[in-house]
């Protein structure tokens, strides 16, 4: 057992090996606490104690996601901060500490600040962004990320320039009062480009964005999974 903090309320947790050491790690969002705990592993189902990485100030992280964002095949991290309605990075450089958080907006109202040694930028909205993945969806060989946000009720793509940030979001409208709660992706057309699959907690339905390759996407086609869906 490990402790991520007292009044943490960790919200979710992804596996992978940030230090290439052939062992997995775990990545941690802490909502209570607005930050990120990384765990690195011993091979042997134990972990090093928590190494915490802030996230911006009542940012409310809900979800991480990993890949090489800025292609120096190094894994990094994705966080999505419901309270503050951004995505954050950290850049890995292969070793397992994480040295910078950049925030790509979902929306309007920029200013900038600082936390700490970290460069932030705020993006004030109510888009609520509850889950993040990470994924290439425009065909450029850079990751991207896809987020879906239940304060708006649609889902974002932001294309990654490839070193870390991010530069114009596109926002699909998964329908009113759908309450987006989890997303997905996947080649569901064999057209060997990534899909986008989103579940409606509220419309009780599931969405698919067929992906063109470019960075957009087909409008929302929604399949009811009937009454109840959660």
């Amino acid at each position: 057992e490990y402790s991520t903090g007292y009044d943490s309320l960790p919200q979710s947790a992804v596996i992978a090996d940030l230090n290439r050491d052939n062992y997995f790690d775990s990545i941690i969002s802490n909502s209570g606490t607005s930050n990120a705990a990384v765990l690195l592993g011993y091979g042997n189902g134990s972990f090093t104690y928590p190494k915490l990485y802030l996230t911006g100030v009542d940012s409310s992280p809900f979800t991480v996601a990993v890949g090489n964002l800025n292609d120096d095949n190094q894994l990094d991290i994705a966080v999505a901060s419901y309270g503050t309605s951004n995505i954050g990075t950290l850049i890995g450089h292969g070793d397992g500490p994480f040295t910078k958080i950049e925030i790509s907006s979902i929306g309007y109202k920029f200013r900038n600040g600082t936390l700490r040694s970290q460069e932030i930028h705020f993006i004030e909205t109510t888009s609520a962004p509850a889950a993040v993945l990470v994924g290439e969806f425009s065909s450029d060989t850079r990751l991207d990320v896809v987020t879906i946000n239940t304060g708006i009720n649609n889902v974002t793509i932001l294309l990654g320039y490839g070193d870390g940030s991010f530069g114009e979001h596109t926002d699909f409208s998964t329908g009113n009062n759908s309450s987006a709660s989890c997303v997905t992706v996947g080649d569901f057309n064999k057209d060997n480009l990534l899909d986008i699959a989103v579940s409606n907690s509220k419309t009780n339905n599931a969405g698919i964005l067929v992906d063109y390759g470019n960075g957009n996407s087909s409008k929302i086609r929604t399949f009811s999974t009937g009454h109840y869906f959660r």
